[in-house]
C-alpha cells in the first residue's frame, strides 16, 4: 500500500524514516496530518515538487481553530520542513506557530446527582454495530478510565500513558512517569 502520494513522497518517506529510526515520531500525533498534507498536495498540485504555495495553503489558521490546535495540526509540516532544510532539500520557509490564547476556562465542581448521572452513562454506553472491537473496547475501558481519573486526580495525558507495570493494584499505587507536558512532550 503506498501511504504517500504527492510529488515528493520520497522526501516524505525519508524523513518518517528518520524520525522512527531517531525514536522521535509518533504516528497518531503526526501521521494523520502529514498524510492529509500529502493528500492535499497530490490532489491540488499533482507530481510537483514543493512549494511555499502548498505549505501556505495549507497551513492557514483555519476559522474552527484556536491557536493550539493551529499549532498541532502544523507542527508535523514545521518540522518536515525543517529536516529538508537541513539537508538542502528545499529553500521552502516552514509555517510559523502561532501564540497560544489566553485561557478563559472555569472549572466546574460537579454535583453528588451529576457524577453519578455521569458514572451512569459511562457504565452503560452501548457499542457502535459500525466501529467493531474499538467500540467494545471503549465501552469497557471509559468507565475504568473515568474513574481512574476521578479518584486519583492524575491527568488525562498521565492516564493514557500508562503502562500495565505502572499500576500496582495490590498497593494500589500507580507509578507516574511523565508528570506534566514538558515529560511527555519530550517523549515525542
Amino acid at each position: 500500500m503506498i501511504e504517500y502520494a504527492s510529488g515528493f513522497a520520497h522526501l516524505i518517506e525519508r524523513f518518517v524514516y528518520f524520525r522512527n529510526a531517531s525514536d522521535s515520531w509518533n504516528d497518531i500525533t503526526y501521521g494523520l496530518n502529514l498524510k492529509l498534507f500529502d493528500h492535499y498536495c497530490a490532489d491540488n498540485y499533482p507530481g510537483q515538487a514543493i512549494k511555499q504555495e502548498m505549505i501556505n495553503e495549507w497551513c492557514y489558521k483555519r476559522e474552527t481553530e484556536n491557536n493550539t490546535s493551529y499549532n498541532c495540526r502544523i507542527r508535523v509540516i514545521k518540522i518536515f520542513i525543517e529536516y529538508l532544510r537541513e539537508r538542502k532539500l528545499t529553500e521552502v520557509d516552514p509555517p510559523h506557530s502561532l501564540k497560544p490564547e489566553k485561557k478563559k476556562y472555569i472549572p466546574h465542581a460537579f454535583l453528588e446527582d451529576e457524577l453519578e448521572r455521569f458514572f451512569y452513562e459511562c457504565d452503560y454506553i452501548s457499542p457502535s454495530q459500525s466501529k467493531g472491537k474499538i467500540s467494545a473496547i471503549r465501552k469497557i475501558t471509559c468507565s475504568v478510565f473515568f474513574r481512574l481519573l476521578y479518584s486519583s486526580g492524575i491527568r488525562t495525558t498521565e492516564a493514557r500513558l500508562l503502562k500495565v507495570e505502572d499500576v500496582d493494584l495490590r498497593h494500589g499505587v500507580l507509578n507516574i512517569r511523565g508528570c506534566g507536558f514538558e515529560a511527555w512532550r519530550s517523549k515525542y
